[in-house]
């Protein structure tokens, strides 16, 4: 049987349909589990949350939105560990070390602004990209800050910083 048929006998009142999707989606509840690093004392209440989650979005699931019921209870069991990490302030770690490794930022690496830079910046950049360079990268402020300052758009901020980065990239290699 697939997900909808199952779903229409569990909204006849169907007992068992119920149960075989409880047994049908436990392997998925058992991965996410392991995929958030889950400690061993804590995984059957994961594994509780995450039953009580799939009964949920038994009833919450509509066909409409066009996803499938598997995307829809995966989505809210995703949600669901988030949110019960977060409230016990345990660090996720989904990320295998390597991954993490390679976000950390060099002691080289790190962005120093000199007067120099601004120089090149004023040459370089647009009006608005140099408002939104010396907001960034002088004043230090954060995109929410930056948007509402200049009252622009989180999207077009973005933008600009990674024209920004380009356009500055290219002047120091051709300079």
């Amino acid at each position: 049987m697939n997900d909808y048929e199952l779903l229409y006998l569990i909204e006849e009142g169907n007992d068992s349909a119920k149960e075989i999707m409880i047994e049908k989606y436990q392997n998925l509840i058992r991965s996410k589990i392991y995929r958030f690093n889950i400690h061993k004392d804590q995984m059957e209440d994961f594994f509780q949350e995450g039953c009580l989650v799939l009964l949920e979005a038994i009833h919450k699931y509509d066909s409409g939105f066009g996803k499938s019921f598997t995307r829809f209870f995966e989505l809210l069991l995703v949600r669901k560990f988030l949110t019960i990490l977060k409230k016990h302030n345990k660090p996720l770690s989904i990320l295998s070390e390597e991954i993490v490794n390679s976000f950390q930022i060099e002691e080289e690496e790190a962005v120093y602004i000199t007067k120099s830079h601004v120089d090149m910046a004023e040459k370089v950049l647009t009006k608005v990209e140099f408002d939104i360079f010396t907001e960034h990268y002088i004043y230090e402020h954060k995109i929410a800050q930056i948007c509402k300052h200049l009252k622009l758009k989180e999207k077009k901020v973005y933008n600009a910083l990674y024209r920004i980065k380009i356009k500055l990239r290219c002047f120091r290699e051709l300079s």
